[in-house]
């Protein structure tokens, strides 16, 4: 389940693995992918959000055994060199972050293990001197998944198995649809008003599907 990202001549990926295989690779402007040093590759990488054109946010989370998932959410800066990223924790206390959204200054986290979404200022976490704990609570949510956000900052994300839905500023949520087999990535078009969502499909005879759903 890679994730990805960039500005208009770099691109991070991101690959979801077990133990130490997950990774965070730079894709040059020439096309030429490098491993991207400086990252921890025991954590399972899902969400990606570019904030400019050398900083992104990577929401993660690692797991022991049988123990339940711990994550959080790290900016990854680019370094000189070729390659090269930093990494460095903002957020903490997080079960399986999955989804990353920002609106105006405020930061929103999709927690699928605890079924909420969380908000916190982004500037306050960047500055922060140790890793903020998640605690505000923006909205409950069952199974939430990968974040899309307009300028206004209504959210839209999976809810429940089947469906996708908006929220509004104050965390109320209204279902756009429920008929998808499994929706997980989501991306809003504003200007063309409408939002498109991944439909991965339950049945081995059934391709997934992009879906494109209106929106006001």
């Amino acid at each position: 389940m890679p994730g990805f990202c960039g500005g208009k001549s770099t691109l991070l990926v991101e690959r979801f693995d077990f133990g130490s295989a997950s990774a965070v690779f730079d894709v040059a402007p020439s096309g030429q992918v490098a491993l991207a040093s400086d990252t921890n590759s025991a954590r399972r990488r899902l969400g990606l959000l570019v904030l400019d054109g050398g900083t992104f946010l990577s929401s993660w989370f690692v797991k022991e055994g049988s123990a339940p998932p711990a994550g959080g959410v790290s900016v990854i800066t680019r370094g000189a060199a070729p390659g090269q990223v930093i990494e460095r924790d903002i957020v903490t206390g997080l079960g399986k972050p999955v989804g990353l959204a920002a609106a105006g200054d405020m930061l929103y986290i999709s927690d699928q293990a605890a079924n909420r979404i969380y908000k916190m200022d982004l500037q306050t976490a960047r500055a922060a001197s140790a890793p903020i704990a998640a605690s505000d609570v923006f909205a409950t949510v069952d199974a939430p998944d990968l974040l899309a956000a307009t300028p206004d900052g209504t959210l839209y994300t999976k809810c429940g198995a089947h469906a996708v839905c908006n929220f509004s500023k104050c965390g109320r949520p209204t279902v756009i649809a429920d008929d998808l087999d499994a929706p997980r990535g989501v991306a809003v078009d504003v200007a063309r008003k409408r939002l498109v969502a991944v439909d991965r499909s339950g049945t081995p005879d059934k391709p997934s599907s992009l879906r494109v759903l209106p929106i006001k």
